[in-house]
């Protein structure tokens, strides 16, 4: 209790001076009761708090909080405004969330082009789901002209960060003749080499590493 005290004490600070981070500790503290009993309204005002002064994982946070309704009465509007704001605003976690929100329609209209946009962003950052949902959608064509070159970049950049599902679909992939017709080159084929490999996967016979 003596850290937790501590720590309280150092994000109080802090949040008194306007920093977020710290504002968002607070918001913890409160929410799991490190010190006392759990604050739940105090828990929103910090998230709340943490969020105004920038610190955009509030806002994810706080979209979890009132989709779930956890600490708030559910509310699907709230969880979808804040997950926004967080993404355009620029964090790469509420980008994925918010574009898969609109490429499944959930709890919003169903726009790929926009998704595609927000996975675009966070793939920008190095998030290995952004980068699969690029990939699948470079591949499928929506809310993007059909590019199955760039998919394949993108599936190796998640996969690379061994993102399971990119690595199936990778896997997969590379058994289509489509991939063959692409002709990759041969630093394409070894990073697709290490990266089946190395979980295990057959790599296409006919290539050589």
């Amino acid at each position: 209790e003596g850290d937790f005290m501590e720590a309280f004490r150092l994000f109080s600070m802090g949040s008194d001076k306007g920093d977020g981070a710290s504002s968002y500790g607070l918001g913890m503290i409160y929410e799991n009761g490190l010190l006392k009993e759990k604050d739940s309204k105090k828990a929103i005002v910090y998230y709340e708090k943490a969020l105004s002064e920038g610190f955009l994982q509030a806002g994810v946070k706080l979209s979890t909080l009132y989709r779930a309704g956890k600490l708030v009465k559910k509310d699907r509007r709230k969880a979808l405004d804040y997950i926004r704001m967080a993404a355009d605003q620029g964090h790469p976690c509420a980008q994925v969330s918010y574009g898969r929100m609109l490429l499944k329609g959930i709890q919003c209209k169903k726009d790929e082009k926009l998704a595609f946009t927000c996975f675009e962003k966070a793939a920008a950052f190095g998030d290995p789901e952004a980068c699969f949902y690029l990939a699948s959608l470079y591949k499928e064509g929506r809310g993007v002209e059909k590019n199955l070159s760039k998919a394949l970049h993108f599936y190796i950049r998640a996969g690379e960060q061994e993102h399971e599902e990119a690595i199936s679909e990778l896997h997969y992939f590379t058994k289509e003749e489509a991939f063959s017709e692409l002709c990759p080159e041969d630093i394409v084929l070894e990073r697709i080499g290490v990266i089946l490999i190395r979980e295990r996967r057959l790599f296409p016979t006919g290539y050589v590493l």
